[in-house]
């Protein structure tokens, strides 16, 4: 990459590594100065190569050299990991090691597929763990680590760290990005998930914080955290570019593997004699391409001047020149006392593993493991603080702290300064509340406003049949049945008072089961009180208008009642079988989780245990109230033409149409929320619930209220029996009425015209008696 500064510099840095060693210079490093290096007979030459950021390129440079018989002994490079790999494997089969000043990546820890490679720089294993351990110390849960999902080194990396970060329980959440437009999509991802800690891994760090500024993701509360991907005069240039980024960039924090490290004696040494490498600037332009040494395929040509010179800005390029020493030294440990040299890539690599082959170099000491990795305690990593000056507005380096590996944590030399001048660290995410979906109070309080007044309805009902207990037409209602009625509406309006009861309300769990079921006991008891009583009380006053024989029948109520308590016992059957085998319980079900696998929305509910299946009983049951309400319907046609007085089939067939309506909209409705929102489930069983109650209850007892109120008699407008006076004793006479004035006589239900005819004296139908004699 030699248009580039940083290429520039490494060029300059391995070169020059090379001629020291060719110099046994050891002023740098002692190493190339021993009497082991003195013993050495090698000479080392060399050639340079641009690899112009392509994969190709090295590859077909180095099977030109095979081709030309120009065979290297070693190759010092690639920097990029893309690169690398393809070139390592090419070299691996020329039997040619590869000493890499700064590839990381974990793929070559695989020493069956890269046995050939070095690497300078320590791998992205030892520096995520780094990185991992600082985030775990600020207490970190969430990080957002966005990457170029172009560049194999940063994906490399962000897996690396991911892995780390799971090791300390820390969840990691990736954004990749490769442009201007991805960047900004993956930008406005981190602000609606409120993550407040970023690790950027990508290089153009000012579109970043750009595109951040601009979505009002910095300040205080925020956190970068920067890798080697920036450099730290990177970051400075941006701010000298444009003061707005001292602001961004104020409080964020770098951390990095680092080659030079200031105050370390041999980085000190190298960077001090930097200017001094001029000297070399006319052979190391000879050997570039274009230059009169070149072996570059290419016609391009590349001349250095010496602004290179000036000062030693890039950390790799003093990895690149202890790349170049350990190459020489490995190279010499391949030759014998006697000046033989048998160069392959397997005695290099022997020699480097070799526990004996350390020496301290610019970036510390260099040693290797088993895989040919530097060692981890080798090699430096800093963190360091970027904070605004507040009287210059200038931004300034504060290095923080420093790894310290065999204790595996961080140690602090300065206190960290987070932006808005804060000394604790960012929350790692906004606080995003978990939804429960309680029964919000207000429709708690609107359903049980609702089952109050329907309360109070039917208490007035109730005292409006005593006070007129007397009447006729409360009389030939069969009074007693209507109470049944009553108090069947009453039990099951009471269901949606205990539907209101979810664990916002109690944290009881016993409480919260028993909430489950209660609801369905009242409403099916309550249920099946009001139908029974209706179809018992239809019953009854069929025997007595349907009694074409004029047989002596007698009905009391305490047998209407047995009826009724049949029907009610096998439906508490049902219930009692369902709750002994198969109960609701409470049970809070996770919705939906976010990102970061944090549960953001839980949802109430009742259901029968795992294992365990209601299913069969709800259908039962519901079965059973169908067959139920549509006897109702029947029993309420088969009486249409007993007058109205006795019964009240034409409004009870009005409420059915009615609640079957309400029930095709409801059922609907409750099943497509059932699982996911308690609040609209509450809101519409309650609301279908008392619908249905108060429904009936107006077209019971409405319209008898209103003809008590108007005066007006008994009448019946239907061809039936008119009237038949029983006697106390049980003997009879029977007499017929006087119909429309004419004379009396017996109409059938074929042949006679409509009439009406009021009766005066009712004790036919007697709530003061408990029997119906027809005789």
């Amino acid at each position: 990459r030699l248009p580039y500064r940083q290429g520039r510099e490494v060029v300059v840095a391995t070169v020059v590594g090379l001629i020291h060693a060719n110099e046994r210079y050891g002023g740098i490093v002692p190493e190339l100065g021993s009497s082991f290096m003195s013993k050495c007979p090698l000479e080392f030459e060399y050639s340079i190569h641009d690899t112009r950021l392509h994969i190709e390129y090295p590859v077909i440079e180095l099977v030109n050299a095979e081709k030309n018989d120009r065979h290297p002994d070693a190759v010092i490079g690639p920097l990029l990991t893309d690169s690398a790999r393809t070139f390592s494997l090419v070299a691996r089969s020329y039997g040619i090691p590869v000493v890499s000043p700064s590839v990381s990546s974990s793929e070559f820890n695989d020493k069956h597929i890269f046995p050939n490679l070095v690497r300078i720089h320590i791998s992205d294993e030892d520096s995520a763990h780094a990185l991992a351990e600082f985030l775990h110390e600020i207490n970190a849960e969430y990080v957002a680590i966005i990457y170029d999902e172009l560049n194999v080194g940063a994906i490399s990396y962000r897996e690396s760290l991911a892995k780390e970060l799971r090791q300390y329980g820390i969840t990691s959440v990736p954004f990749p990005a490769f442009d201007e437009q991805s960047l900004k999509f993956e930008v406005q991802e981190i602000v609606d998930h409120k993550l407040n800690i970023v690790v950027s891994i990508i290089d153009d760090v000012e579109s970043l914080l750009l595109v951040a500024d601009s979505m009002d993701w910095v300040g205080e509360g925020k956190l970068f955290i920067f890798t080697e991907n920036v450099t730290e005069d990177e970051l400075l240039d941006l701010m000298r570019k444009d003061s707005r980024f001292a602001e961004l960039l104020n409080g964020s924090v770098r951390i990095s593997p680092i080659a030079g490290v200031p105050g370390h004696g041999r980085f000190d040494e190298l960077r001090n004699e930097w200017t001094s490498f001029s000297q070399y600037l006319e052979e190391i332009n000879s050997h570039l391409p274009g230059g009169s040494l070149s072996h570059e395929l290419t016609n391009m040509t590349i001349d250095l001047d010496t602004s290179v010179f000036s000062d030693l800005t890039s950390d790799v390029a003093v990895a690149a020149y202890d790349a170049a020493v350990t190459t020489a030294i490995a190279l010499c440990k391949q030759c014998d006392s006697e000046g033989e040299c048998d160069f392959n890539f397997r005695g290099f690599v022997d020699s480097i593993v070799n526990a004996s082959f350390e020496f301290e170099g610019a970036s510390g000491i260099v040693h290797f493991d088993e895989t040919c990795n530097r060692r981890p305690d080798s090699y430096a990593q800093l963190l360091e603080n970027f904070v605004t000056n507040s009287s210059s507005g200038t931004l300034e380096i504060i290095f923080a702290g420093h790894w310290v590996p065999s204790a595996d944590q961080w140690a602090y030399d300065e206190a960290l300064h987070y932006a808005g001048g804060r000394k604790d660290p960012p929350r790692f995410t906004d606080e995003i509340p978990t939804e429960y979906n309680y029964i919000k109070a207000w429709e708690r309080a609107l359903v049980n406003s609702f089952a109050i007044l329907v309360y109070c309805l039917l208490s007035v009902i109730c005292v409006w049949m005593c006070i007129y207990k007397e009447d006729k037409i409360v009389k030939a209602s069969q009074p007693v049945f209507l109470y049944v009625v009553l108090f069947g509406i009453g039990v099951s309006t009471g269901a949606v008072f205990s539907l209101g009861i979810d664990d916002n309300v109690t944290s009881d769990m016993d409480a919260l089961d028993f909430h489950c079921m209660f609801p369905v006991w009242l409403w099916s008891m309550g249920t099946t009180l009001l139908t029974s009583a209706l179809l018992v009380k239809f019953y009854r006053i069929m025997k007595v208008f349907n009694n074409k024989h004029l047989k002596r029948v007698i009905i009391t109520v305490r047998d209407m009642l047995f009826v009724v308590l049949i029907l009610f016992s096998f439906n508490v059957l049902i219930l009692m079988l369902w709750q002994l085998l198969a109960p609701w319980r409470w049970h809070r079900e996770t919705i939906e989780i976010d990102i970061f696998d944090k549960v953001i929305e839980t949802a109430g509910s009742c259901s029968a245990d795992s294992g365990k299946n209601s299913v069969p009983f709800i259908c039962v049951l519901v079965l059973y109230h169908l067959a139920l309400f549509f006897l109702l319907g029947y029993m309420a046609y088969r009486s249409r033409n007993v007058p109205t007085d006795f019964q009240e089939g034409y409004w009870i067939s009005l409420a059915v149409a009615f609640e079957l309506q309400l029930l095709l909209l409801g059922i609907p409705i409750v099943l497509a929320v059932r699982d996911t929102d308690l609040s609209t489930l509450y809101l519409t069983v309650s609301l279908i619930i008392i619908i249905m109650n108060s429904t009936l209850t107006v077209l019971i007892f409405g319209p008898k209220m209103v003809r008590v109120y108007q005066g007006k008699d008994v009448t019946i407008d239907s061809p039936v029996l008119l009237s038949s006076n029983a006697s106390k004793n049980g003997s009879s006479n029977s007499s017929l009425s006087k119909v429309n004035g004419t004379s009396s006589q017996l109409l059938t239900s074929e042949d006679s015209k409509r009439a009406n005819a009021t009766v005066s004296d009712m004790d036919m139908i007697s709530s003061n008696a408990d029997t119906i004699v027809i005789s």
